[in-house]
C-alpha cells in the first residue's frame, strides 16, 4: 500500500495541530501509515520537556493569574514532542470540562496534568482520577456534597455528559449517584481526599444494581457499562475522524474497549488503523478549532510559539468562540460549523494576517522563493504558498481566487516576495484552510 505525504498530513492534522513540514517529511520516511500511527500513539518514550518544567515561561505569578496559566499551558501544548498526546489533553478538557476561571489555577493546572497522564491510559483509572480532582470537586460543587445534603450537580453532569449519557438514567438515579459521591473534599495540598464522616454509607440503586455504593464503587461501575464505552467511542470518532458517525468502525472501537478493559491507547489505535479513517470522505472533513488553526499555521511556517504568541493567542481564540480552558458550560465548547461565524472568521483572518506579513520572516519567504523564476507569474507564486500550506488544490475555485489576488503581470524581484505573502494569508482564508 502506497504511503504518501497527502496522507501523512492527514494523519498529523488528525492526531496533532497540523504540524510542520518536516514533522510531515519524518513521518513520511517511516514508510508506511501503520508506523507512522504507532509512532504517534506510542509516545510514553518520547522526552518531553516542555511538560517536565512547570513555569517554562517564568511566568511570576503561574500559580495564582488565570492569564498565566492559560498561556502556559497553550504555550506547552504548541511545542510538545508529543502531538498526539497534547490534541488528546484538549479533547478531555473538553470532555471532563472544568472552567479554570471558576476554580483555584493551581488546581487547574494540575488537573491538566492529571488529564494528560491518563489521555491515553485505561478509562477506569481516569475517571478515579476525575472523582479525586480537586478542581472538579471545585467545579461541580463535589466537595460540598455531604450526607445530610447531597449535592447533585457533579453526579448529574456524570451521568449525562462523561459516562453513560443523556436517556440511559433516570431523576432517581441522579440522587443514588450523588449519594454515593459524598464523602469527598479538598484537603491540603489541594488534593481530593475521602472524608468517610460526610459520606452515606447506605445501599444505593444505581443503573439497576443495588450496592453500597461510594465514589470509586460508582466509577468503578460506569467506566464497566457498555454505554459508557459507546459513548466515549462516539466522542472520539466525532473528534478524530468526522462527526457523522459511522456505526461500524464506532462498533469495532466499542470491541477493542471490552476486549481491552478500556484501554484508549488500543481503541485510538483501531481508529487510526482503520481504512475508514484513511477514506477520502474523511479528508478536510471536521471544522478547524481555533487553536487547530492557530497552531497548524504556525506550524506550517515555522513560526516559533513564544510566550507572547501565547498571550495573543488567549484572547484571539476567544473571539473565535471558543475561550481557552473556559468553556461556556459542562457541555464543553461550541464546535462544528459554529465555530464559523462572521466574527470568528475575521479573528481567524486576523491570525493569518499576522502570520503572513509580520511574523515570517523574510529569510524565510526567499527560501520558499528559490526555485521561483524572477520575473514569476501568479500562478508560479501562488503554487508555492499552495505547497506550503497544503489545503488548496489547482484547479478549485479557492486556487483561482489566489491567482487572482495576485494580480495578472509577471511579478520582478522584491515584489515576489510581497505576492508570496498574500498568497500564503488567502490560502488561510480558504474554505478549504478552515478544514481538518
Amino acid at each position: 500500500m502506497t504511503w504518501t505525504r497527502n496522507e501523512a498530513a492527514h494523519l498529523l492534522r488528525r492526531a496533532g495541530f497540523g504540524g510542520s513540514l518536516e514533522q510531515v517529511d519524518a513521518l513520511v520516511a517511516l514508510g508506511s501509515r501503520q508506523r507512522a500511527v504507532d509512532s504517534l500513539l506510542d509516545f510514553d518514550t518520547i522526552a518531553d520537556p516542555v511538560w517536565a518544567d512547570p513555569n517554562p515561561l517564568a511566568l511570576p505569578n503561574v500559580s495564582t493569574d488565570p492569564r498565566a496559566v492559560t498561556e502556559t499551558l497553550l504555550f506547552k501544548l504548541f511545542n510538545s514532542r508529543r502531538p498526539l498526546q497534547s490534541k488528546l489533553l484538549w479533547f478531555w478538557h473538553g470532555h471532563f470540562t472544568t472552567g479554570l476561571w471558576l476554580v483555584k489555577p493551581a488546581s487547574f493546572a494540575l488537573q491538566m496534568e492529571r488529564w494528560r497522564t491518563h489521555a491515553a491510559g485505561r478509562f477506569e483509572p481516569f475517571l478515579l482520577a476525575v472523582l479525586e480532582d480537586s478542581a472538579m470537586l471545585q467545579y461541580l460543587d463535589g466537595a460540598v456534597n455531604v450526607a445530610t445534603a447531597p449535592n447533585e450537580n457533579f453526579a448529574r453532569e456524570l451521568l449525562e455528559i462523561y459516562t453513560v449519557g443523556s436517556g440511559n438514567f433516570t431523576e432517581s438515579t441522579v440522587l443514588q449517584a450523588a449519594r454515593a459521591l459524598t464523602g469527598w473534599t479538598i484537603g491540603p495540598g489541594d488534593v481530593g481526599v475521602f472524608d468517610p464522616t460526610r459520606h452515606d454509607p447506605g445501599p444505593k440503586t444505581i443503573l439497576g444494581q443495588t450496592a453500597a455504593f461510594d465514589g470509586v464503587g460508582l466509577m468503578q461501575l460506569l467506566a464497566r457499562d457498555t454505554r459508557t464505552a459507546v459513548r466515549i467511542c462516539t466522542r472520539l470518532y466525532q473528534a478524530f475522524v468526522n462527526e457523522r458517525v459511522n456505526v461500524w468502525l464506532r462498533d469495532q472501537m466499542v470491541a477493542t474497549w471490552t476486549r481491552t478493559g478500556g484501554d484508549l491507547r488500543e481503541v485510538l489505535r483501531t481508529m487510526f488503523h482503520s481504512d475508514h479513517f484513511w477514506a477520502a470522505p474523511q479528508f478536510r472533513a471536521i471544522v478547524k478549532t481555533p487553536m487547530d488553526y492557530c497552531f497548524a499555521l504556525n506550524q506550517r511556517m515555522g513560526v516559533p510559539f513564544s510566550g507572547f504568541h501565547a498571550r495573543e493567542a488567549g484572547w484571539m481564540f476567544e473571539r473565535m468562540m471558543q475561550s481557552p480552558f473556559n468553556p461556556p458550560n459542562p457541555q464543553g465548547y461550541v464546535t462544528g460549523v459554529r465555530l464559523l461565524g462572521a466574527t470568528a472568521c475575521a479573528a481567524r483572518s486576523q491570525w493569518a494576517q499576522r502570520v503572513a506579513y509580520s511574523w515570517v520572516p523574510d529569510t524565510t519567504i526567499d527560501a520558499m522563493l528559490a526555485a521561483v523564476p524572477d520575473p514569476a507569474t501568479p500562478e508560479q507564486i501562488a503554487a508555492v504558498a499552495l505547497a506550503r500550506l497544503g489545503a488548496v488544490r489547482e484547479g478549485t475555485r479557492s486556487h483561482a481566487a489566489v491567482v487572482a489576488g495576485l494580480g495578472v503581470l509577471p511579478l520582478r524581484g522584491t515584489q515576489r516576495r510581497g505576492a508570496l505573502r498574500d498568497a500564503l494569508y488567502l490560502c488561510a482564508l480558504a474554505p478549504e484552510y478552515q478544514l481538518l
